[in-house]
């Protein structure tokens, strides 16, 4: 046997007790002896037995009786039935009465040795059946407060504690939250902290009282508790608290077998607490992810056709402004100009003014000085040009936002290159101080598409390659290049958006596109602007935004979208 087993032997004989104790106690047993049913139940309390070895006929409590109070004393107790009056009556009534053998007198210890290791397999089988269907009541889906209640009261009552207590570390504050289980006076948060750490120190579970005295410590004079076992609970990497059960005086020690049989309990814990916390957090995303959805669908579109109306009118402030000053110059020019020909309606005769002397000529000579003839001659018509410029350039942007359209409009057949050039026109005042623009279009069909849509993701995307060659050439004045290119592969069309900006570091790739990724440098443009961008095309347009990038050399944006949806 692996283990030294404990064996009470009841027997109102003396020679039978003596023999009984003698052989056993030669096989490697544990072995004690009491004359009669009371004083078994006397010891049982002082201590626990694995096996009682029990007369039938005594006197006082008989065999039956004593079988039902060991059992109800100990319900893991494993009894067998020994007597000289063998029958089948008495065999059904021991064996009813939660007997796990009957075997019959004189014994012979050939024959007795086999029933007291079936009595050993049978109590190991029912602890493992009880500590499975536990552990099976543990892994089943749940919130993690029911799972830390169901724990402590688990382990109450499998384990037969008077008390039990589960520590629990919060992996992000380090704080302990204490759940206990237990009948009477519950264990004080102080000693579970102190067996937590105890059990946190040795890395492994111990129990109380143990052959190392060190531990005795734990348990003062002032606690109501005598025994305990405790486990630490941990998963590969992180340390998730304690598991302590513990026992009063009134109750016997906890044992060598309750020990080895709680690591398969405890770890059984350790998975569902982790499992509960990996839900938690799972919740957590779903939350999230649920209101990232409400986001995109009520707001977030919002604030890009907000981004690209600022950016509309961003560019719309430098044409209008040129308009305006052209026309302000052409309104002070045409006071001057007033001045002059009414100096000269002055040389006409009969004319308002008008002067038979050379003084009118001399006023005309001034008007023209004053009014810098030559200087209007030569501004007045690059101030007409100016206008017309601005003019120009602010109907080519309304047409430009006309050509988009709506971001909320249905799909509909669209040129692809027409909206890249729209795109580009707007934010060509934007791009080209820092890039030279290279665009080549491909000989692309008509897509189905919600242009306003793919415009705004066109928008991020060359915005996003300005900010990173800005952050390389920053004001050296010199240009970096940005380069939007438009092919057909197969049945999608293919839109390639490049710049020779800093990159993206290979472990940020993939992560630009999260909802609140950023890699910390205010030059890239990560975050809701590219986990927008990646959902239009790929959630409303079905078809796939990806990105090839390295390091110091530039990042070309892919767009993939089909010919119809």
């Amino acid at each position: 046997m692996q283990r030294q087993a404990s064996v009470l032997v009841i027997d109102d004989e003396p020679i039978v007790r003596s023999l009984l104790v003698e052989s056993l106690s030669s096989d490697g047993f544990d072995v004690e002896a009491a004359e009669s049913g009371r004083a078994a139940l006397s010891l049982l309390k002082s201590r626990r037995f694995d096996i009682a070895l029990t007369d039938l006929k005594m006197p006082g409590m008989d065999g039956i009786e004593t079988l039902r109070a060991l059992k109800e004393a100990d319900r893991e107790i494993q009894v067998v039935v020994m007597t000289g009056y063998a029958s089948l009556e008495t065999a059904v009534g021991a064996l009813k009465g939660g007997a796990c053998d009957y075997i019959e007198k004189p014994l012979r210890p050939l024959e007795l040795a086999p029933v007291l290791q079936r009595a050993l397999d049978r109590s190991h089988l029912e602890g493992l059946l009880a500590t499975y269907g536990a552990s099976r009541l543990l892994l089943a889906s749940m919130g993690l407060p029911d799972l830390c209640r169901l724990s402590v009261d688990l382990a109450e009552g499998v384990f037969h504690a008077d008390a039990a207590g589960l520590v629990l570390i919060d992996p992000s504050t380090d704080r302990m939250e204490i759940h206990t289980s237990g009948t009477g006076e519950l264990p004080d948060e102080e000693l579970l902290k102190a067996l937590h750490r105890e059990s946190a120190r040795l890395d492994r579970p111990f129990s109380i009282p143990s052959d190392e005295g060190d531990v005795e410590r734990l348990l003062g004079s002032a606690s109501p508790f005598s025994s305990a076992i405790v486990y630490p609970l941990h998963d590969d990497r992180t340390a998730l608290g304690a598991l302590c059960m513990l026992r009063r005086p009134s109750s016997r020690c906890f044992g060598a077998r309750e020990l080895e049989r709680g690591i398969l309990f405890s770890s059984e814990i350790s998975r569902a607490l982790l499992g509960a916390r990996l839900r938690r957090q799972l919740e957590e995303v779903q939350v999230e992810n649920a209101r990232l959805e409400q986001l995109v669908e009520r707001g977030s579109m919002e604030a890009l056709e907000g981004r690209l109306a600022a950016g509309l009118a961003g560019e719309m402030v430098a044409p209008v402004r040129r308009v305006c000053i052209g026309v302000n110059f052409l309104k002070d020019a045409f006071s001057d100009f007033s001045g002059v020909i009414k100096a000269y309606q002055n040389l006409v005769p009969g004319g308002e003014g008008a002067s038979p002397d050379d003084s009118a000529a001399r006023r005309v000579s001034a008007a023209e000085r004053q009014a810098d003839i030559g200087y209007l001659l030569e501004q007045a018509p690059r101030a007409i040009d100016e206008s017309l410029d601005g003019a120009a350039g602010a109907s080519g942007i309304v047409e430009a936002i006309q050509r988009l359209g709506s971001a909320e409009a249905p799909p509909a057949p669209a040129d692809l290159n027409a909206v890249i050039e729209s795109v580009v026109g707007m934010l060509r005042p934007e791009l080209e101080p820092v890039a030279a623009i290279e665009l080549e279009y491909g000989d692309i069909p008509q897509a189905v598409c919600r242009p306003g849509r793919i415009g705004a993701v066109l928008i991020a995307l060359l915005r996003n390659a300005a900010e990173a060659v800005r952050a390389v050439v920053g004001t050296s004045g010199e240009r970096g290049r940005i380069g939007v290119s438009s092919r057909r592969n197969r049945r999608s069309i293919v839109i390639t958006v490049s710049d020779t900006g800093c990159g993206i570091p290979e472990r940020s790739r993939e992560r630009v596109f999260e909802p609140r990724f950023t890699t910390g440098d205010p030059s890239r443009l990560a975050g809701m602007g590219l986990f927008l961008a990646r959902r239009i095309v790929e959630d409303e347009h079905g078809g796939s935004l990806a990105l090839e990038s390295s390091p110091g050399e530039g990042t070309a944006f892919t767009i993939r979208l089909p010919v119809s949806l």
